[in-house]
């Protein structure tokens, strides 16, 4: 029979990162819910703090919560290496959590102080958390050149928070540092999509994608290429961002090029497809999610360096350039592989709370298929409508997108309950072992 101990410790690895993704999924609806009902609030310069504050609400309550929660799914299916959940695992993410959403809050409010200060509070969830991964892929399995994307993105996520609190006291205190406030902050958003998310769905890409098409796995030098363009694209371009300007043309298009090299090596990865399972539905509407995605990212990497070489930033195309690299790309790419990764998870914990005697349901036949159809029905709309909207200055467009991805998002969120509800349906049910 499973002891109580065992049982337990697999209810706590399956209940930590349902926790990490429904927060994450709060938050995004109600980020979007708040621009459909208020458009105006995010009108407007780039940079002003309710629109900071729906950006951070993307970053760090949903991509950020969402990335974390994922490293607990991920680690043994891509990386071989069991990662059991403890009591700093459970602390850290109550930080994590109450940490972004007082750096959102505040950040609609317009009290930097309070940013600050919650920032800090991520900083004191995000460095054990980081040690711990950094020290746990010293011995996962996982090939090399992907831990070094894993490695580069934990360690680029302290940098970038680090980056955000002196941003956020800065700009109580000008004194602080000979900076401008918007050069800082372009530098820590950079960075945070760039060297943390962009680096980890590169990492995470690299294994999953595979799997999930599936095909046979890119190795060797072309990944390592990619970590290295991009890391130094990143350091390169928050740094010229701060410092010099003049650089950030050159640091942007090396930047450029890794993702680039990933797009390439995404698309040589679906030149050597495999035999799907028999059970797979087609089509794959994750997937689907994920190309969308990729092709936002392709769409990005033109726009970016338009920008990064113009000499000044027409509002409307920064807009474009805005919805496009975080909601078209990472926030999409997300939604997609969750599609996939909650049956997976789903179908691995409940063999595991079975004793491995009860076979489950079939990851392919846990998901709705009609809210999937929904999500996809609903985001493919609505990103370009949303960047239409916003570039052109029509709020009434900008409801109507926004209204649309969260409803989406809800659908998203359903279809996941739907899904992970199997991970505990042996919960408690001791078998022989």
């Amino acid at each position: 029979m499973f002891t109580n101990a065992q049982e337990q410790n697999s209810a706590g690895n399956r209940l930590l990162p349902i926790i990490y993704f429904a927060a994450g999924h709060l938050v995004l609806v109600a980020a979007l819910v708040l621009v459909a009902l208020r458009p105006e609030a995010i009108a407007g310069f780039f940079l002003h703090p309710r629109l900071a504050a729906v950006v951070h609400a993307i970053t760090l309550g949903w991509l950020t919560t969402s990335i974390l929660g994922a490293l607990y799914v991920i680690w043994p299916v891509a990386l071989g290496q069991p990662l059991r959940v403890g009591k700093l695992d459970y602390a850290a993410c109550v930080l994590v959590l109450l940490g972004s959403l007082g750096v959102i809050a505040h950040l609609w409010i317009d009290g930097y102080h309070s940013v600050g200060l919650s920032g800090l509070a991520l900083c004191l969830a995000a460095v054990p958390l980081v040690i711990r991964f950094l020290v746990a892929l010293r011995t996962a399995r996982g090939p090399t050149e992907v831990r070094l994307h894993i490695a580069l993105a934990l360690a680029n996520l302290l940098l970038t928070l680090t980056l955000g609190i002196l941003a956020a006291f800065h700009k109580r205190d000008p004194s602080l540092i000979s900076v401008n406030d918007i050069d800082l902050a372009l530098g820590h958003l950079h960075l945070g999509l760039l060297g943390w998310v962009g680096m980890m769905i590169l990492g995470a890409g690299y294994r999953l994608i595979p799997m999930f098409l599936p095909a046979h796995p890119v190795k060797g030098p072309r990944v390592w290429a990619t970590a290295v363009l991009l890391e130094t694209g990143a350091l390169g371009l928050a740094a010229s961002h701060i410092w010099h300007k003049s650089t950030a043309p050159l640091f942007g298009g090396i930047a450029a090029l890794g993702l680039l090299l990933f797009l390439l090596n995404i698309l040589s990865m679906a030149r050597q497809r495999v035999p799907a399972p028999p059970k797979a539905r087609r089509p794959d509407l994750g997937m689907l999610h994920a190309i969308q995605a990729l092709l936002y990212l392709a769409l990005c990497l033109p726009l970016g360096l338009w920008l990064v070489w113009s000499s000044e930033w027409p509002l409307n195309w920064v807009m474009v350039y805005g919805v496009f690299a975080l909601l078209g790309f990472p926030a999409q790419f997300v939604i997609g592989i969750a599609m996939r990764l909650f049956p997976m998870f789903a179908w691995k914990e409940a063999w595991h709370a079975s004793g491995f005697k009860q076979l489950p349901t079939s990851p392919h036949e846990m998901p709705t298929r009609p809210l999937q159809w929904l999500v996809l029905a609903t985001w493919t709309p609505g990103v370009p409508m949303l960047a239409y909207g916003l570039a052109a200055g029509r709020q009434g467009w900008i409801s109507l997108a926004a209204g649309l991805l969260a409803l989406g998002a809800v659908a998203a969120a359903t279809n996941s309950v739907r899904v992970l509800r199997h991970a505990f349906a042996h919960q408690g049910k001791g078998v022989p072992s």
